[in-house]
């Protein structure tokens, strides 16, 4: 698990690297059946500004992660909103992922459902995560949201049902996200990684 002190300064490294060369608007109306547009997964992201700082800095480090370790593949932008005056569901802009604190639901500590014709998608995350959880939660809820699906396969990945197998995007989520997304992964894998549909991530009681 992390420590909160050392995390925190990596999260600050991460950020000045991505803000550095990762920004950027969105554009025009982009899903991955959208060829007209550059294979940039680009997305507006809505969250709580009455989240803590913490909070909004390990969101925003996981995005960067995601942009970085997919050679610089996602293009959002953050707006602050007060999320209990914008709808709990798929309506709005396209290209939009809305983030609540939210219950997602018993035993869950994340759900994300996301739409692919008009790219959005709407994650909940539980007001009672932990620091050590809350990061690579939101890491797992971003992947769905780009709409890539839980792993099963024999490789580690944060994109698994349960979480305690690993705190950062492994091989299998890049090689995941590039396959819809039509980026050049960073990494290979001999086996073709293999994915579920199912969305809420859960706790891993029994890790080894």
């Amino acid at each position: 698990m992390f420590k909160k002190f050392n995390y925190l300064v990596a999260a600050v490294i991460i950020m000045c690297f991505a803000a550095i060369c990762c920004g950027g608007e969105v554009e025009d109306y982009c899903s991955p059946t959208n060829k007209s547009c550059s294979n940039k997964a680009k997305f507006t992201i809505l969250m709580d500004d009455n989240l803590s700082d913490d909070h909004k800095l390990l969101i925003s480090t996981a995005l960067a992660e995601w942009d970085i370790k997919t050679n610089q593949s996602l293009n959002y932008v953050i707006k602050y909103k007060d999320m209990s005056k914008v709808p709990n569901d798929l309506s709005g802009d396209f290209n939009t992922i809305k983030i609540f604190i939210l219950d997602p639901g018993p035993g869950n500590l994340g759900w994300t459902e996301w739409q692919t014709d008009n790219n959005t998608a709407r994650i909940l995350l539980h007001p009672d995560l932990n620091q050590d959880n809350f990061y690579p939660t939101i890491l797992h809820e971003l992947g769905h949201a780009f709409h890539i699906g839980h792993y099963v396969g024999k490789y580690k990945s944060v994109m698994r049902p349960s979480i305690g197998n690993t705190n950062q995007l492994e091989c299998t989520d890049i090689v995941a996200f590039c396959k819809i997304w039509d980026c050049q992964a960073t990494c290979s894998l001999y086996d073709t990684p293999q994915y579920s549909t199912v969305h809420t991530v859960k706790i891993l009681l029994d890790s080894k």
